[in-house]
Order: C-alpha cells, then structure tokens, then sequence
C-alpha cells in the first residue's frame, strides 16, 4: 500500500517532469487529505511528520518542490485537527493573572500559525520561482502577504508587560508576615516574568518584520513595487511600534534591511539605521557605520 510520503514522491516526480503543474498537484493533495486524512493511523501520522523537510532529495530543485509539498500537507492535517479538536470549555475561576496568562498564549499560538501559514506560501512561489510560473509565484506571494497585517496588529509585548503579578496563596496571619518580608523579591521576580514573555514576544515580532521583508523584495524582484510597498508597510508598523529589531545585534543585517525599506518606509528604515548605528559605535564597525550614516543624514 502507497504511504502518504510516496504519494508525495511520485507528485513530486510528475511536477519536475512537467505532466503536472505544481498548483495542480496542491489541489490535488487538499482533496486527497480531505477524503483520507480520516484513515491515517496514528503510526502513519508520526511517520510523515518525521519526512517533513527531510524528504527525498535528487537535485536542488526537486528537494525544494518536495518539501513545498510536504509542508503543505502537513498544514493540511494541522487544519482539519484544528477543526476537529473540540473548543476549550472556558474557566470562570481563573483569577486575573491566570487569564492573562491564557490569553497570552493563546494569542501567540494564533500568531504563530498565521506566520507558519505565510512562510508556507512564500515557500509555494519560491518553487513556482525555480519552475518559471512568474503568475503563480505572485499569487501566492499575495496569499502569504493577506496573513500579515493582522498579526502584525497584535501587540503581545503590551499583553506581557500589562499581565498582573502571581496573587499570593491564602495563609495564616504568620505566614503572611513572612510573605511580606520577602515581598520585594516577589514583585522582582514577577517584573522577570514580564520580561521573559515580553523578550518571547520581541522574537515574535521579528519574525513578521523579517517574512513582510522578504515577501516585499520578493515582489521588487518581479516588479511589483505596489505589492512590495504594502509587505514592508506591515514591517514598517512593528520597526516603528517597537523601536527596531529588538535584540538583533548584527548592524550588517539590520542596515541590509534598511536600504530597500528606506524608498518605501523612510521612518522605519531610519530607525533601523539608528539600531544598527548604534551598535557599530559600541562594538567599531566602519562599514556599517558608513551605510547607517548614509540613511541617516541623506
């Protein structure tokens, strides 16, 4: 009996050898999973999951059209299990800290598939790239582009830095004494907690700034500037909102940023030139210094 991984090899072979295009073959795989996805075992489940990304690889262009298709099948089981999956029954005796908590992690895991969903996408019209369907490939750098705005409007570093602190357990009037004593030690360790799940949201953000970035020079590749602008619009949002690429320490890469956002975002770009100046003063880096001051003051 043909495995899921081996359907996908001989899709995989019938794309490079031009009896099917890719397009096709993804519609096909959507409604092949939805007519079988139901009679995968468990054991057939683990087994792919484990060939993702990690396919057969005969050439460059062929491992990257078989792992296109493999992400996309796996994005597919994800969606019916989320489909599937019955709804958490809500908790009306959660207290204020532990709501916030729940939102927050529910929050970034809907994120976190809608940036999954976008870097998908990019890798579907990276492959029409090398198989020279420029139509296809501005389709669904479209596609990847429509998950971006609205992750991109949520600000997880403000839900982290508002989130209450742990309440203290009831206790007898002695303990409490002893609580108290040790009180400021508590509310240091609650600010960590803060700034832990705010550093967490940080690398979140830089995340969407770096795909709206590479959807956007995706399309200047191809000439459409209009496309472009509104990618590195929505890199632009988060550069401004969170005053650069917290945590990134390599100006060289920051300013490789800055230079194509700069005719489409000045501010953002500015900012980032600022990030990476910045550091080139703290750790000498004339190159760099050179290519910020030229952002900065041209």
């Amino acid at each position: 009996m043909t495995t899921l991984s081996e359907h996908i090899d001989i899709l995989t072979d019938r794309v490079m050898n031009g009896s099917r295009g890719l397009d096709e073959v993804l519609d096909f795989l959507e409604r092949w999973i939805n007519d079988h996805a139901a009679t995968l075992t468990a054991t057939e489940r683990k087994q792919f999951d484990a060939t993702v990304d990690a396919g057969k690889t005969t050439s460059i262009n062929y491992s990257l059209v078989n792992n296109v298709l493999r992400l996309h099948t796996a994005r597919l089981l994800y969606r019916l299990d989320a489909q599937q999956a019955a709804p958490p029954a809500p908790d009306d005796k959660l207290n204020p800290y532990e709501q916030a908590r729940e939102d927050f992690h529910r929050v970034f895991k809907e994120t976190e598939q809608g940036i999954n969903e976008a870097q998908i996408d990019l890798a579907i019209a990276n492959a029409h790239q090398f198989l020279g369907n420029i139509n296809a490939k501005r389709n669904w750098l479209d596609t990847a582009l429509k998950h971006l705005p609205s992750v991109a409007a949520v600000d997880l570093t403000s839900m982290a830095r508002s989130m209450p602190a742990m309440p203290l357990p009831r206790s007898s009037w002695l303990r409490r004494i002893g609580i108290n004593l040790i009180l400021p030690s508590l509310e240091r360790l609650a600010e960590q907690h803060r700034d832990d799940l705010a550093q967490i949201a940080y690398s979140q953000a830089n995340q969407i700034i770096l795909l709206a970035h590479l959807i956007g020079t995706s399309f200047e590749s191809i000439h459409e500037r209009q496309r472009a602008g509104r990618a590195f619009r929505v890199a632009a949002h988060l550069i401004v909102r969170n005053n650069g690429m917290q945590s990134h320490e390599d100006p060289a890469q920051l300013l490789d940023m800055a230079e194509p956002l700069h005719a489409y975002e000045p501010e953002a770009a500015r900012v980032l030139a600022q990030q990476a100046r910045d550091l080139c003063v703290a750790s000498p880096d004339d190159d760099s210094l050179a290519r910020a001051n030229a952002i900065l003051y041209t």
